[in-house]
């Protein structure tokens, strides 16, 4: 062989469970291992297996947070001169909100992913947004990633993402595969988090996705041998996917006190957290007793936001932060109006929720976590930082 390439291929929301059931890649990949994820989603996962950092180093965790004084969507305030018509939910609407998180993404120039998702309209000015830049472009984070240390090292390499399509990502990959190409090619794929979400962990189009993926990889493997080309693969995920049991009515619980949303407090209602800011310090003991009276969730600690790795300065993303168990959505919430099979951002302490790790070879670095995933890319090309 006169040539080796690193071949990594990141799955978004790949469960271990799925990869047991299927048996996906169990010949070219003998070396394979459940590896703990962070607290959070996609959003904070991704940036912490390319930085290898936890979320309160690399900057991201959820995509909106209280910032009036930065918020990129100060003009939406105009909004609210429509009166009570912001408040109706046919104009308060997901693709309303799609439209002026584009907008805003363009005329600042953000290349993120700018998701607003289901956050009301009339509250929107007050809100930052952490994803302003793309994760596989140098500088997105507040610390280095793989990125950034493969520019600085000057080793080639191809990083292929969605939005492309996946048969174009399997092609273009097979296109860059040449000796004297890129060390590291790089692949994301995300279209079994959108199969997870409508199906459940191991629905049967996420075993069909699955072996179609195989079918790929097993080509770019073949053709790497007649090109003279030696293949390290490693293939992982930032988080699993769980099957949804129930949901929790957070929203009700909160607004049923004598209390007033964007006058006395501000909450984001994630899909498994709820986070509040107090514009009214005298209003969080109320909060805090109501959420303390559910029985399907916890408040975090600052003992747990340390152990989690989101003990943001200026408790960026929520003052206090509430985490339902394990199988339950908070539904209303600000993610979406449907409810969907399975969910993901839960308690990382549980192993449900654990990525996956597939190999050709044990690795030097036997990953424990995701964030062990940036050390052992990096010690496989030969970098030691």
């Amino acid at each position: 062989m006169e040539h080796s390439a690193t071949l990594a291929i990141l799955i978004d929301a790949l469960s271990w469970p799925a990869v047991e059931t299927s048996g996906f890649l169990r010949r070219p990949c003998p070396f394979r291992k459940p590896v703990r994820t962070i607290l959070g989603y996609s959003s904070a996962a991704v940036p912490s297996i390319l930085t290898g950092q936890p979320p309160q180093v690399h900057g991201r965790w959820s995509y909106l947070y209280y910032d009036p004084e930065h918020s990129p969507f100060a003009w939406t305030r105009w909004l609210n001169l429509a009166g009570p018509l912001i408040h109706n939910r046919l104009v308060d609407n997901p693709v309303l909100k799609r439209v002026i998180a584009g907008w805003t993404a363009r005329r600042h120039g953000y290349d993120g992913y700018f998701p607003v998702y289901d956050f009301p309209l009339r509250y929107l000015h007050r809100m930052d947004h952490c994803s302003k830049h793309w994760d596989f472009h140098p500088g997105a984070f507040d610390c280095p990633s793989l990125i950034d240390v493969l520019q600085q090292n000057g080793l080639p390499a191809c990083f292929l993402t969605y939005p492309m399509p996946e048969e174009d990502i399997f092609q273009r990959c097979l296109e860059a595969l040449h000796p004297g190409g890129p060390r590291l090619l790089f692949l994301y794929l995300s279209a079994v988090d959108a199969l997870g979400h409508a199906g459940g962990p191991v629905a049967p189009a996420i075993l069909s996705r699955l072996q179609w993926y195989e079918q790929r990889i097993q080509e770019i493997l073949e053709e790497a041998g007649r090109r003279g080309i030696a293949v390290s693969l490693f293939v992982f995920s930032d988080h699993g996917m769980v099957s949804i049991r129930g949901t929790v009515d957070i929203r009700r619980r909160i607004e049923s006190l004598p209390l007033r949303f964007g006058k006395d407090y501000i909450a984001v209602y994630d899909s498994t957290m709820a986070r509040f800011w107090y514009l009214d310090a005298d209003c969080r003991p109320h909060i805090r007793r109501s959420l303390a009276e559910c029985e399907q969730g916890r408040l975090l600690t600052e003992e747990d936001k340390s152990r989690y790795g989101i003990a943001f300065a200026g408790d960026r993303y929520g003052q206090d932060i509430f985490l339902v168990e394990t199988g339950l959505v908070i539904h209303p919430s600000h993610m979406s109006r449907r409810l969907l099979q399975a969910m993901h951002g839960y308690d990382p302490d549980d192993a449900i929720n654990d990525g996956i790790f597939l190999a050709s070879h044990p690795p030097a670095i036997e990953p424990a976590d995701i964030t062990d995933i940036f050390p052992l890319l990096l010690h496989q090309l030969g970098i030691h930082p």
